[in-house]
């Protein structure tokens, strides 16, 4: 004699010496199981995986229940998690955040908010493996300035959890200097810049600078004439007055971050300093050439331009000179954040 059970639309026959135990067995795992449907069966961690399992088991169903119409596994796991066919995030842990409106963006074109409050991120979008990333601030938050640690480099078969963001205060005293040494025009984006300006024999001691250099990628002032439509990591605040020392102001910048007017030179000497600006519109605008390829090149067949810090026109201070060789070397303009 067969008594005969109905489980999951299959017809199973079992002999009546074994029936018993299997029926409570089979009926645990199905009880069970209802509340798991919201579960992700795909995900290692989850009760809905093993209990999936463990009937596809009994029932002699091998095949995988995480292939996708194309045949690609659906999970992946790796230290931060499961993650789907879609990919990996990238991010990071925040320290210091204070302020409203930090946006970044990643290969120049992937934007998206960082809240007030949070201690990491993640990209919103999801990127496959051996994609080559760089993660650039495009909207520095209200009152702090925030820079990024390891910004750069290829995707592997993990989400990338360690693109930081360490923020600190803004200056109540900015100050903008010129450095003592020249640096040369390769070093590979306008922020790339940045470093130096908080190692060169002029750094007051004090506060953290960024290089007033622009280029397309991680710094620009301005798409549109004087607008500062599309800034990147602009250096300079709106309306915020900016100091030669601790006494001396030499000027206040506009609605834009731009120094229109100005009232002391921001040099007590000659310099001939990178900027990257727009020599025919001197307009805040980034030259689409005369910017050493984005200051990647240092051939004497690529030209940047530089401006002068012993000037009261801005004109001067932003684009002097039109035909830099970039072969050469050149100092830098640094403005405290």
């Amino acid at each position: 004699m067969k008594s005969k059970l109905k489980i999951l639309n299959y017809h199973i026959f079992f002999p009546v010496r074994y029936s018993s135990m299997i029926f409570l067995t089979i009926v645990f795992l199905q009880i069970q199981c209802t509340s798991a449907k919201l579960e992700n069966v795909c995900d290692g961690n989850s009760e809905a995986f093993a209990k999936t399992i463990a009937i596809k088991a009994l029932i002699g169903d091998s095949s995988n229940q995480c292939l996708n119409a194309g045949g690609v596994n659906a999970v992946r796991g790796n230290a931060g998690g499961i993650e789907d066919s879609l990919g990996y995030t990238i991010g990071g842990k925040i320290i210091g955040l204070t302020g409203e409106g930090l946006k970044l963006e990643i290969n120049s074109s992937d934007e998206f908010s960082v809240p007030l409050g949070s201690s990491e991120y993640r990209s919103n979008k999801k990127y496959q493996a051996g994609f080559l990333y760089d993660v650039s601030i495009t909207t520095q938050p209200q009152g702090n300035i925030c820079f990024l640690e390891n910004e750069s480099g290829e995707l592997n078969s993990n989400s990338v959890t360690n693109v930081n963001i360490n923020c600190i205060p803004e200056c109540t005293t900015c100050l903008i200097y010129v450095t003592q040494n020249v640096y040369p025009g390769n070093f590979g984006k306008a922020s790339s810049y940045d470093p130096f300006c908080n190692s060169d024999p002029n750094y007051p001691g004090s506060g953290y600078f960024k290089a007033m250099l622009v280029d397309n990628q991680s710094r620009r002032a301005s798409i549109s004439p004087n607008l500062g439509d599309g800034q990147i990591d602009w250096v300079m605040k709106p309306n915020k007055a900016y100091n030669r020392d601790l006494t001396t102001v030499i000027g206040t910048t506009d609605a834009n971050g731009f120094l229109q007017v100005m009232t002391e030179t921001p040099s007590l000497s000659a310099t001939d300093h990178w900027t990257g600006f727009d020599p025919n519109y001197v307009n805040w605008m980034t030259s689409q050439t005369h910017n050493c390829n984005n200051w990647t090149s240092n051939s004497a067949g690529n030209f940047a331009i530089t401006g002068n810090g012993y000037t009261l026109s801005t004109i001067s201070f932003l684009a002097f000179s039109a035909s830099r060789n970039c072969s050469t070397s050149a100092k830098i303009v640094c403005v405290g954040q």
